[in-house]
């Protein structure tokens, strides 16, 4: 028959054993994380554009991911009353991500002049708004407690107050195509031909 001693001893050195290799362990990770932060840090201060992409890249696509994964898997087999929505939804995501890509693109070619491109964008964030509002209507619709049709007034009144702007713009341009009309009809009759 052992003593109690003897027992109480080999249990104290296994579980020394085990908080030394724990103290280790905690130690190696310790020195681990350290030295990557370091490391970071310097590639950061080296080069942080590039640093900052692939980080990017590197967390955020595998994040982005996970929650397209998460998304899906939530997803209704059949939407039902909110087929609708979804598919405006869907449709509007599709529209306006290809017009936001293709506008530094079709700005590069230069097929319309800088004062066009103010309204090109206000349109483009007009459509966003509206988009917006047709899909919280469109949600609203489901439940007939409230009435939402008020949420189109919303994004629909920085376009109203873009119209008045758009007037003044075409106003401004009439007015100098006009002054230009107006100096070539004096140049013809007091000149006898148009000015250059």
């Amino acid at each position: 028959m052992e003593r109690t001693a003897n027992i109480d001893l080999a249990w104290r050195s296994s579980t020394a054993s085990n908080s030394a290799s724990r103290h280790l362990s905690i130690r190696a990770f310790t020195g681990i994380l350290i030295a990557c932060a370091c490391l970071s840090a310097l590639l950061a201060s080296w080069l942080p554009l590039q640093v900052s992409i692939a980080t990017v890249f590197l967390f955020a696509g595998p994040h982005n991911w996970f929650e397209l994964r998460y998304f899906l898997m939530r997803m209704p087999v059949r939407f039902g009353e909110s087929r609708n929505f979804f598919l405006v939804a869907f449709a509007g995501i599709g529209f306006l991500t290809l017009t936001y890509i293709s506008l530094p693109l079709l700005y590069s070619f230069g097929l319309w002049s800088g004062y066009a491109w103010s309204t090109i964008l206000a349109s483009w964030n007009t459509i966003l708004l509206l988009w917006l509002g047709v899909l919280v209507w469109l949600r609203g619709k489901q439940k007939s407690k409230r009435d939402w049709s008020g949420c189109l007034v919303v994004p629909g009144s920085p376009s109203a107050t873009n119209a008045p702007c758009m007037a003044a713009r075409l106003s401004s341009l009439s007015m100098a195509v006009a002054t230009v009309a107006r100096g070539n009809l004096l140049a013809v009759f007091t000149n006898g031909g148009p000015s250059g």
